[in-house]
């Protein structure tokens, strides 16, 4: 008995150690299991697929698609959902990975009408299920892929998915792809507030060293804004071994710094500066930023205009990101060919020197107009003057009581009526300031109020509205003004303002020279050629800087510099090049910079930086053949790109077969993969022409001067853009644009022949989409008029639509300008190049024929190849709207315009 009961227990203790055992397996089974659940798709390639419910089509989907993880920072962000591909782009639901995230995005969701509104600092984005139209700041931008609504099933959550590229970008932050491990990166930049803002800094994160030796930032590092490196003040003039005297006062702004005898007074958020006393201005303005990570705050002071004054020199290196200040050396003109001074002068793959870069002079604005110019400055254009009156007040008299000259800087006019004046709103269209005065009588005339800024006149009275209309018809688009009333109301002054030249400097920058002018406003800028010499004229706009004129020792490209005020409103500026030197233009707003760039004999051994026969070369991967590959020209005029798209997914093979570069204008290649294909893109540091060729090792790229390169260059520009609309009509309860129709011909239907692989023609455009370089209206057309000499194009032809007062003008007609009319060197006049056009146009569309006529057009006039403006139809009228807007009678235009210029090409070759 007493072994039996030894037996028992025997066996319940094993049958209770298996139970042990068994419940250890199934916890290890259920602990792999719940690993397996959490896994990122990235850790788990054979991840099951996803069962999903979209809620816009009312679908179930079974998606086998990569499974995307997304990372911050490094760092993987914790979803229960991963993000998934389609049409080649990511989305992510925007609550995991942009609000719930480290992001920490802010956000809105509208359930009843879809609409999702993300914010972070001052850029807000709103977004709406099932539409691509974005609105980003109030601006309309095309997402790649519409927000949507799916459920996912297994995880019984519901997520708005949004492309999580084009959110992630819109925002600043870098996003990168990486294929083989399912994994979206983003990576953010630096949580800063300056000018009143959070701003999430993702631009360039700088260094700075002085002769030599790095100074130690903090954590606010040199920031480039508006193309100027800012430097932290204290920390870069005062802490480090140049011991500058600095201070600053939070309740002013102002920035003192001092040395030796020389004192700068700076003030954030302007670009006014005083050294030593005199006035100058700055290209940019000093800021004052706050870190909101570390607390940290500076002054930031433009690093150029700071230590040269201060007597310092001072390069920027972009490939490392540095401000180099060193102290300036006083070298012995007659040490010879003693190279001790030039052990910094670097050699680039051309064999020809590169210089490093440095400012001639900055001649700035006079003393004796800074108060003018200050008060200039800070007008701010009247838009209506609230005053209301029930009694009509008559306009007695409309007068010039001040012309604009040497002591005054200004013209003003007085508007006196008999009783106060009432409400009045003010207006631009184009060069025409409009007054409309309410309960107002004038007498209906025109006439010429003889002034420099303003000259024709004219008020008209509409009796049902008891209101009158002043119009006053201004020189220029640039002219600034202010409208006040008199403390009885009875007396209304309109004061104009000219525009002002504050700066013009010259220098050798990024190896190449340049004159660069500033103005107070939007430049306009005649430019003629006389030999050797550039003859720049500025009309209505004051010679700020004084006359002035200097010959250059320092620099090859630029000879000499001269500036004279020709009257008290027209500045003259001559600029003597060498002739080895070839010169291209750069308008951006208020500047405009003239930059020289020597032209290498076509003798010189090795490739030059313009002209270069393999300027990249790339392998092929298995598979892609070179008939496969497609190209793209991204050229804009803020951007030269050029993109070589080849099918498939290629991004691996790249990384381990780079694309090798052999030409210095080349600045930059990426490769990425980007709706279901790999794009190459090549970034120029000027406009290229380009050619691929087939190796025995791959592709070669050629890039050169587009004129080197194709044999047929045209500049087209479709007419208006941006808040210009042209002329404008309802149909069918649908407003149309001149400016979409034009688009919608010229670039959406003609670039498909221009650019097919057997075009002989090369085409460029003025605006791409509804972008334009400037708000202002007269500077935008004389920039797309000198697109023309830029690119290198051999014509110009701009596309409009006509409207007229009356419905029932209709027809076609085509502009030139005989300013403009002379024989190019194959024989072709802008004259001939209108009546090809015309005859063509109206026997393929079957329009009214209204002849070639000559006009004196902006586009035209200023143009330096044949140049002509076709206007198609009219718009006021209802049935050739009908026309105009008719898909079949706009593919037969845009085919008609194309079959004209290869034929005219044809008659009239270029010899290249």
């Amino acid at each position: 008995m007493r072994i039996v009961r030894i037996r028992k227990k025997q066996v319940y203790c094993k049958q209770k150690e298996r139970k042990k055992l068994l419940q250890y397996k199934l916890v290890c089974i259920f602990t792999i299991l719940a690993a397996l659940c959490f896994m990122p798709s990235s850790k788990a390639d054979a991840a099951a697929a996803l069962s999903l419910y979209n809620y816009q089509t009312k679908q179930n989907i079974e998606y086998t698609g990569q499974q995307v993880v997304y990372t911050y920072n490094g760092k993987t962000i914790a979803t229960k959902t991963p993000g998934i591909i389609i049409d080649g782009s990511s989305m992510a639901s925007f609550k995991d990975v942009f609000v719930n995230s480290p992001i920490k995005m802010k956000h809105t969701f509208n359930e009843k009408t879809g609409k999702l509104t993300l914010t972070s600092g001052s850029t807000v984005m709103e977004m709406t299920l099932g539409s691509k139209t974005v609105l980003l700041n109030g601006k309309k931008v095309t997402a790649p892929l519409a927000p949507v609504r799916v459920k996912y099933k297994a995880q019984k959550t519901s997520k708005v998915l949004v492309p999580a590229r084009f959110v992630a970008e819109a925002f600043g932050y870098s996003y990168q792809w990486n294929s083989s491990t399912s994994t979206a990166s983003i990576t953010g930049g630096l949580k800063l507030n300056y000018g009143g803002k959070d701003v999430n800094y993702t631009g360039t994160q700088g260094k700075v060293t002085f002769d030599g030796t790095h100074i130690i930032l903090n954590t606010i590092p040199v920031m480039v804004v508006d193309d100027t490196a800012l430097l932290p003040a204290y920390r870069v003039f005062s802490k480090s071994p140049m011991k500058v005297s600095y201070s600053y006062n939070m309740d002013t702004g102002e920035i003192i710094l001092k040395k030796g005898d020389i004192k700068i007074q700076l003030t954030v958020g302007s670009k006014m500066a005083y050294v030593n006393g005199k006035a100058k201005i700055m290209d940019t303005a000093p800021i004052f930023v706050k870190n909101l990570q570390s607390k940290e705050t500076c002054a930031l002071v433009p690093g150029n205009f700071v230590a040269t004054n201060l007597g310092f020199s001072y390069t920027w290196n972009n490939s490392m990101k540095t401000s180099q200040i060193t102290t300036k050396k006083i070298t012995n003109e007659n040490n010879g060919t003693n190279n001790g001074g030039n052990n910094n002068v670097n050699t680039g793959e051309t064999g020809q020197t590169k210089l490093p870069d440095t400012t001639l002079f900055q001649w700035g604005l006079l003393t004796e107009l800074l108060e003018s110019y200050t008060i200039a400055s800070n007008t701010v254009n009247t838009a209506e003057i609230s005053q209301d009156v029930i009694s009509t007040a008559f306009i007695e008299s409309v007068t010039l009581t001040q012309i604009l000259g040497n002591s005054s800087q200004k013209e003003v006019y007085t508007i006196k009526a008999n009783s106060p004046i009432s409400k009045t709103t003010i207006t631009e269209e184009g060069n025409i300031l409009k007054l409309l005065i309410n309960n107002a009588y004038i007498n209906t005339a025109a006439y010429n109020l003889s002034g420099i800024l303003a000259g024709e006149f004219s008020g008209v009275y509409h009796a049902i509205e008891n209101n009158s209309e002043l119009s006053f018809k201004l020189s220029s688009t640039d002219i600034k003004y202010a409208i006040d009333l008199s403390e009885d109301k009875y007396t209304m002054t309109v004061t104009l303002y000219p525009n002002y030249v504050n700066t013009i400097a010259a220098g050798r920058k990024n190896g190449e020279e340049f004159v660069a002018i500033t103005a107070m406003e939007d430049i306009s800028v005649t430019l003629t050629e006389s030999g050797n010499y550039l003859m720049l004229q500025l009309p209505f706009t004051v010679n700020g800087v004084g006359n002035n004129n200097t010959e250059s020792s320092s620099l090859e490209g630029v000879k000499a510099v001269s500036v004279t005020g020709i009257n008290d409103y027209t500045t003259n500026i001559t600029i003597e090049k060498s002739e080895a030197y070839t010169y291209r233009v750069d308008r951006n707003k208020n500047t405009y910079t003239v930059f020289l760039t020597k032209s290498f004999d076509s003798g010189n051994s090795g490739e030059t930086e313009t002209n270069t026969e393999n300027a990249l070369q790339f392998k092929l991967p298995e598979g892609v053949t070179f008939s496969d590959i497609t190209t793209e020209d991204r050229y804009r005029y803020y951007q030269n790109k050029i993109a070589i798209l080849l099918p498939g997914d290629q991004t691996q093979f790249y990384d381990e077969n780079p694309v090798t570069v052999s030409a210095g204008v080349v600045q930059d290649v990426t490769v990425s993969y980007v709706g279901n294909q790999t794009e190459i893109v090549i970034v120029t540091s000027k406009l290229q022409g380009f050619k691929l060729s087939e190796t025995n090792n791959g592709v070669s790229v050629k890039l050169g001067d587009p004129r080197d390169i194709y044999q047929n260059i045209v500049l087209l520009d479709p007419g208006h853009g941006g808040n210009a609309a042209g002329a404008t009509r309802t149909l069918k309860g649908v407003k149309i644009m001149e400016k979409d129709l034009n688009q919608q011909i010229l670039y959406n239907l003609a670039k498909e022949y221009f650019n097919a692989p057997d075009s002989p023609v090369k085409v460029y455009y003025t605006r791409y989409g509804d972008e334009v370089r400037y708000s202002n209206t007269t500077t935008e057309n004389y920039d797309r008029a000198a697109q023309a000499k830029r690119i290198g194009a051999d014509l110009y032809v701009s596309l409009h639509m006509n409207s007229n007062t009356k419905t029932s003008p209709v027809g076609t007609e085509v502009y030139y300008n005989s300013k403009n009319n002379k024989a190019n060197g194959s024989g072709l006049t802008s004259k001939r190049l209108g009546e090809m056009l015309q005859t063509a146009l109206v026997q393929n569309l079957g329009t009214v024929n209204r002849g070639v006529k000559d006009k004196s057009l902006i586009v035209t006039r200023e143009n330096s190849v044949p140049a002509v403006l076709i206007e198609l139809g009219f718009m006021s009228n209802p049935q050739e709207l009908a026309l105009l807007n008719d898909p079949v009678f706009q593919e037969k235009a845009a085919k008609t315009i194309y079959d004209t210029i290869c034929q005219v090409f044809e008659e009239y070759p270029t010899g290249r």
